[in-house]
């Protein structure tokens, strides 16, 4: 869906409008009780935000991880004979001396 950017900043507009409506005749004491509400809402919906990324990113992480070692273990393994062989034929080369 697209909307235009008059659209948009009418909506805003009207928005901002409601709001100041809604506070006429208020005191200054109701008016900032109103807007600490609000930001503390915007504040805790941020911090489950994050803490919902952190999540997603710890597991991206840990699998990550996980297929790291399994890639190192497979490639140390291919090595492992090939350094025993020649472990074993230093050893050899070394009794012969």
């Amino acid at each position: 869906m697209r909307l235009c950017v008059c659209a948009l900043v009418t909506w805003l507009t009207a928005c901002v409008r409601c709001v100041q409506l809604l506070l006429a005749g208020q005191t200054p004491e109701t008016a900032l009780s109103a807007a600490l509400a609000a930001t503390n809402f915007y504040l805790q919906q941020q911090q489950l935000l994050n803490e919902e990324r952190e999540a997603q990113l710890t597991q991206k992480l840990e699998k990550m991880q996980a297929a790291c070692r399994a890639k190192l273990k497979a490639s140390q393994s291919k090595f492992e004979p090939a350094a025993h062989a020649n472990h074993a034929g230093r050893k050899a080369w070394a009794a012969s001396a």
